[in-house]
């Protein structure tokens, strides 16, 4: 804070460091506060779609949930998903890097847990098909577009082959050929 400023990102990222070590050490009540800090920093500079502002978002609903207070994670852990969803689709353009990405932050498995555990069956079920297989599902997407340009561009070439076939064919049939035939 001293080196950075108070609203700086790399003063954010200690705050929420400091709050993930305490998590860990079960310190949940200590910890909340530097996350909330750490999160109000992140969205004023970087705004509530990037993807350190989505990171910290699922902290706070993590340590929350570890708390018991799962209806004041939900809000938190829907707009971790925002944020998740947004950082997704700029870090890569394939399924499997995404895929990585998805293994490592998304916040939808917690969150498909913690509507269901708030018994809302029908908000959770959606949030867990979210976070199951959906890179893969989009690194096949991916390869079936590539293949279909593949099949497109060999459609094309197979027409151009055929269409220098029958004019090979025809000037073989001829019986003299002109000198620009030749």
């Amino acid at each position: 804070r001293d080196v950075f400023g108070a609203r700086h990102p790399e003063t954010a990222g200690g705050w929420n460091n400091l709050a993930r070590n305490l998590n860990a050490q079960g310190q949940h009540l200590a910890a909340q506060p530097l996350f909330e800090s750490s999160l109000d920093i992140f969205r004023e500079v970087l705004g509530d779609r990037h993807r350190l502002t989505g990171l910290v978002y699922h902290n706070l609903a993590a340590n929350l949930v570890t708390q018991g207070k799962l209806a004041d994670a939900t809000p938190l852990l829907v707009a971790a998903a925002g944020a998740y969803e947004a950082a997704r689709v700029n870090l890569s353009s394939r399924g499997l890097e995404r895929a990585v990405f998805g293994a490592e932050e998304s916040p939808y498995s917690l969150l498909a847990i913690t509507r269901a555990a708030l018994s809302d069956p029908e908000q959770a079920w959606p949030a867990a098909e979210l976070d199951l297989a959906r890179g893969l599902n989009e690194e096949v997407l991916a390869r079936r577009t590539e293949l279909g340009r593949d099949a497109d561009l060999k459609a094309a070439v197979a027409s151009q082959l055929n269409q220098l076939q029958q004019a090979a064919i025809a000037l073989v049939a001829r019986a003299e050929l002109n000198v620009q035939e030749k």
